[in-house]
C-alpha cells in the first residue's frame, strides 16, 4: 500500500522517480529497517539531490528511528559540502538535550564534515563548548576546528570565545594530548588581558588548573604544549610558581627530577627552582602527600618521590625542612587510616626518633588535649590523642594531669577503651607517682559508674 506524503514530496523532484521510491521506502510501514537503511544510502550516494529528501526524513520522527536518523545524519557528514543546507537541522540535533549522546555527537561530526561551507554554524557550536556535558563540547570543538582552524579569531564570535576559557583550560589538565594541542593552540590565540579578570575565576580556578596543565605537559614530554601554557601563565601571574597548588604539585615534579629523559628532567629541576629556589618546600609538601589519608595515587607518589629524594639528596631528614614537618606527621598519629599513621610514623623514626620529646611534640599537647577533650570527636582519635601525650613522658606532667582528672570526673561512664587509655598514658607521664594514688581513686569512681550503669540496664533486670 502506497501512504499519501502530501507536502514531503514538494521538496524534491517530482520526476526523480528513484528518489521518490527512495523516499517512500523509508516513510512506510512495510518496509523492514534493513531496506530503509539500504534506500537511505542510495539518497546519500545522490549527494545534493538526496538531501532535500534526507531533511524531510529526518524531521519526520515518526518514521525515522534512532538508528535510520543516526544514518542520516553521518550521510551528511559523508556528503560534504554539498550537504550545507541540513546545517541548520544538524545543529537543532546538536543542542537537543533529549537526543541521545551518539545522536549528538554525530551530528557535530557531521557539521565538521561539511567543512567550510558550514562557517554560519560557527556561532552556535561555539556556544557549545560550554555545554555541561565534555563529550558534546569536545564535539563541538572538533568541529569548530574542521570548519576553520582560524575561528577564534571571528569578530562574530570572539567573546564567545572568551567566555568559553574555562572549558578549554580543562582540556589541558584533563584530556589526551591531542585535545590538549588543540586547547593550547586555541588559548594562545587569545588575549590573556581580555580572560576572565575577576579574582575568584583567575586565582582559584583558572591557574590552578593551568598550573596542573603545565606540570603534565612537562612530564608527557610535550614541548609545545609546555611552552604555551608557561606563556600564559607568566602573563596572567608572574607569582605563580608560589600558588598553593605549585607546592602540591612538587612530589610529581621530584619524580620527574628521575625521569631517563633529559627534557623531562631538565625542566622539571627549572620549575622546582621557580617553586622552591631554597628547598624549605620540597621535603613538607612530599611529608605531605606520603600521609595524604584520601588519595592513594598522591601516597604512592610521594613514596616513590622519598626514594628518588634518597638518591639525590642524602641525610635530608637531618636538615631544617625536615624538622618543619614533624608536626604535621605528629599529627598524622589521629589518622582514621592505618597505612597513613605507619607512613608518618616511618617518617618521625627516621627524622627523629626522639620525636615525642622534642620541642615539636611539646608544642602540639595543647592540640592533642583538645582532640581527647572534645566529647564529639571519634573514641580512636581520643584514644589515639592519649597514646600521644602518653609518649611524651613526665615533661607534659604538669600540662595534662589536670586534664586527665578532668576528663575522668566529668565523663562516668565513659568508654573503658578510652579510661584504660588514660590510665596508660597517665602512668608514663607522672614518673613519681603524685599523682597515681588520685588516678586510681578516680578510676575507681569510674569503674564503680560503670558497674551501677550496667546494672540498671534494661536486659540486667
Amino acid at each position: 500500500m502506497r501512504l499519501r506524503f502530501g507536502s514531503i514530496f514538494n521538496v524534491i523532484n517530482k520526476q526523480n522517480k528513484n528518489l521518490n521510491k527512495w523516499l517512500e521506502i523509508t516513510a512506510s510501514t512495510e518496509f523492514a529497517e534493513t531496506e530503509k537503511l539500504a534506500a537511505i544510502e542510495k539518497l546519500i550516494a545522490s549527494k545534493s539531490n538526496g538531501v532535500p529528501a534526507l531533511i524531510s526524513i529526518l524531521k519526520d520522527k515518526n518514521h525515522a528511528n534512532h538508528t535510520i536518523r543516526r544514518a542520516i545524519i553521518e550521510g551528511f557528514g559523508a556528503i560534504g559540502s554539498p550537504a550545507v543546507e541540513a546545517v541548520p537541522h544538524l545543529l537543532k540535533e546538536l543542542s537537543d538535550d533529549n537526543n541521545s549522546m551518539p545522536i549528538r555527537r554525530a551530528s557535530a561530526s557531521a557539521i565538521g564534515s561539511i567543512g567550510k561551507a558550514a562557517i554560519d554554524a560557527i556561532p552556535e557550536l561555539v556556544d557549545t563548548l560550554n555545554n555541561n556535558d565534555p563529550e558534546i563540547s569536545q564535539a563541538a570543538a572538533d568541529a569548530l576546528n574542521k570548519i576553520d582552524p582560524q575561528w577564534p579569531n571571528n569578530e562574530k564570535v570572539y567573546d564567545k570565545v572568551l567566555k568559553a576559557i574555562p572549558f578549554f583550560v580543562t582540556i589541558l589538565a584533563e584530556k589526551d594530548s591531542n585535545s590538549c594541542h588543540f586547547a593550547a593552540n586555541i588559548l594562545n590565540q587569545t588575549n590573556p588581558d581580555k580572560w576572565p579578570q575577576s579574582e575568584t575565576e583567575l586565582s582559584k580556578k583558572i591557574i590552578p588548573i593551568l598550573i596542573v596543565g603545565f606540570v603534565k605537559s612537562l612530564v608527557n614530554n610535550d614541548k609545545e604544549v609546555n611552552g604555551i601554557i608557561g606563556k600564559l601563565l607568566e602573563k596572567l601571574d608572574p607569582e605563580w610558581p608560589q600558588a598553593e597548588t605549585a607546592r602540591r604539585l612538587i612530589p610529581v615534579l621530584v619524580q620527574a627530577q628521575g625521569d631517563n629523559r633529559f627534557l623531562v628532567k631538565s625542566m622539571a629541576t627549572k620549575t622546582l627552582e621557580k617553586i622552591d629556589p631554597t628547598e624549605k618546600k620540597t621535603i613538607p609538601a612530599i611529608v605531605e602527600a606520603r600521609i595524604d589519608s584520601v588519595s592513594e595515587s598522591r601516597r604512592k607518589l610521594a613514596s616513590e618521590a622519598l626514594k628518588l629524594l634518597n638518591e639525590i639528596t642524602p641525610h635530608w631528614e637531618q636538615g631544617e625542612a625536615a624538622r618543619n614537618s614533624i608536626p604535621e606527621l605528629i599529627k598524622a598519629r589521629l589518622n582514621p587510616a592505618e597505612e597513613t599513621r605507619e607512613a608518618a610514623e616511618n617518617l618521625l623514626k627516621k627524622m627523629n626518633p626522639s620525636w615525642a620529646r622534642g620541642e615539636a611534640a611539646r608544642n602540639l599537647v595543647p592540640y592533642f588535649i583538645n582532640v581527647l577533650g572534645t566529647s564529639t570527636n571519634e573514641i580512636d582519635a581520643r584514644c589515639r590523642a592519649v597514646e600521644t601525650l602518653g609518649e611524651m613522658g613526665p615533661p607534659i606532667n604538669d600540662d595534662v594531669s589536670d586534664h586527665f582528672r578532668t576528663i575522668l570526673e566529668e565523663n562516668k561512664g565513659i568508654s573503658g577503651r578510652l579510661l584504660y587509655s588514660i590510665e596508660s598514658a597517665w602512668d608514663k607521664i607522672d614518673a613519681t607517682g603524685e599523682w597515681r594514688k588520685e588516678l586510681w581513686k578516680l578510676l575507681e569512681d569510674v569503674r564503680a559508674a560503670q558497674q551501677e550503669a550496667e546494672a540498671a540496664a534494661p536486659w540486667a533486670q
